[in-house]
């Protein structure tokens, strides 16, 4: 900060269970400079300032930032009432159905289930909950009752950002003989999007975008 001695607010996101904005806020504290964090989702808010070892409060920013009245209905029971919980529309939310117009004006077939992965079992501190059913469960539950019922169309599987490719080869290959399943190549959500019908997940934040755009969505959770 003291290459930039200007700067009048240090405006954060969160990250879960990476620290650096936790950092940011420390160094900005320090420096005197205001904070603030947007929240974009409705889950694990407190755990993001690391909530709940002790002196977590630490970590607050002097605002919490939320786009819609369910964020703040939840940010007013969950924080202290010294941080100040601030209405900030989330213009990411309009930008993204405008692109979602432009990208399906390219696709012609809509048809394909679109399986929304993410690290099910991973607990924030990277280790594997050996008590949870895991994607692979959920994912070979779906595929098991669309070749029950001889599904024709494609079976596309998104992975996570913290997925590895290939992540699910054996279960494809199990199932490739009475199902058109494979592995998303697209670096972008929207093109596998547009040519859903249909798109289930656990509950990762790719579900509610897909409702925003008026997508059918089915959240299975164990």
């Amino acid at each position: 900060f003291e290459m930039y001695p200007d700067i009048d607010l240090v405006l954060t996101s969160t990250s879960w269970p990476s620290k650096l904005e936790l950092k940011m806020i420390e160094l900005a504290k320090k420096a005197n400079i205001k904070t603030a964090t947007y929240l974009d989702s409705w889950v694990n808010y407190r755990e993001r300032f690391d909530y709940p070892n002790k002196g977590w409060e630490n970590n607050l920013p002097e605002e919490i930032w939320i786009g819609d009245r369910a964020a703040k209905k939840l940010a007013n029971n969950l924080f202290p009432k010294e941080v100040k919980i601030k209405f900030v529309k989330n213009c990411f939310f309009e930008e993204f159905k405008k692109s979602y117009r432009d990208a399906k004006k390219t696709v012609k077939n809509v048809s394909a289930i679109l399986f929304a992965s993410q690290p099910l079992a991973i607990m924030p501190n990277g280790e594997k909950d050996r008590g949870t059913i895991d994607e692979f469960a959920v994912l070979k539950d779906l595929l098991n009752e669309l070749k029950e019922i001889n599904f024709k169309n494609r079976v596309i599987i998104r992975l996570h950002p913290r997925e590895e490719k290939g992540k699910y080869k054996g279960l494809i290959d199990v199932f490739k003989q009475s199902l058109d399943v494979v592995e998303s190549l697209e670096s972008d959500i929207l093109k596998d999007l547009s040519k859903a019908k249909l798109v289930v997940g656990m509950n990762s934040m790719f579900l509610f975008l897909a409702t925003l755009i008026g997508k059918k969505v089915i959240s299975i959770l164990p």
